[in-house]
């Protein structure tokens, strides 16, 4: 007669943090932004996309730029996108974002520049939206 063994594996597990997608936008006279992404944890942003629009012809060119807040307190500017195809067109950067600090909190501004400077016309910020994994 052929014995039964039983065999037991201890296997560690792992809990994954579950993702959680978000989407902000706001507008100013002559640019329109919006920005998705997927909460990866604490401290990443997954399928960061950022979509600035020019809304008018009036020699202005749109610009778009994420802020986040991080778990100490403070908040970081990730650098203006600016978009210089004219009136009606839109551009889209697909990206992430990874801040070893912590993401607590993110939104964005969406700016109408005078011509081509560094120098806005109108900005205006989405609300932030808060990391569900904190």
């Amino acid at each position: 007669m052929a014995a039964t063994v039983a065999v037991a594996a201890i296997l560690p597990i792992t809990l994954a943090t579950p993702a959680s997608a978000a989407s902000v936008s706001c507008s100013v006279s002559g640019a329109w932004g919006s920005a998705s992404w997927t909460w990866n944890g604490k401290y990443r942003m997954d399928n960061l996309a950022l979509t600035v629009k020019d809304t008018s012809a009036d020699g202005n060119h749109p610009a778009i730029q994420l802020r986040t807040l991080r778990a100490n307190g403070t908040a970081k500017e990730w650098g203006w996108r600016h978009h210089y195809d004219g009136s009606g067109t839109s551009k889209t950067w697909n990206t992430y974002a990874n801040d070893t600090t912590g993401i607590k909190n993110a939104t964005i501004e969406v700016g109408n520049y005078k011509g081509s400077s560094t120098t806005y016309v109108a900005i205006c910020m989405a609300g932030s939206l808060n990391n569900p994994n904190w």
